[in-house]
């Protein structure tokens, strides 16, 4: 699998909460994987076709997690997503 999934990463502003998470294009996850996504705090974003929340978990076991299941990830910023 060939697959490339585009995630950023951002550091909540309140100390201790957990950082925010955007999927931008999900529709490259299978759906075993997308179950796993979700269970780390993702949801389906209203109104787009992203996937975001607040993650349950530590950036990289989530990042191994979707290697794990042979998708690439691309680690972008927010600001690159909307240029």
């Amino acid at each position: 699998m060939n697959d490339k999934v585009k995630i950023s990463f951002e550091a909540s502003a309140v100390p201790g909460a957990a950082q925010s998470v955007v999927i931008y294009n999900p529709g490259v996850l299978s759906s075993a994987l997308l179950s796993q996504v979700m269970r780390f705090g993702l949801i389906e974003t209203r109104g787009s076709a992203a996937l975001s929340g607040r993650l349950k978990g530590t950036q990289d076991a989530f990042v191994g997690m979707i290697q794990s299941y042979g998708v690439v990830v691309d680690i972008v910023t927010a600001s690159r997503m909307h240029s």
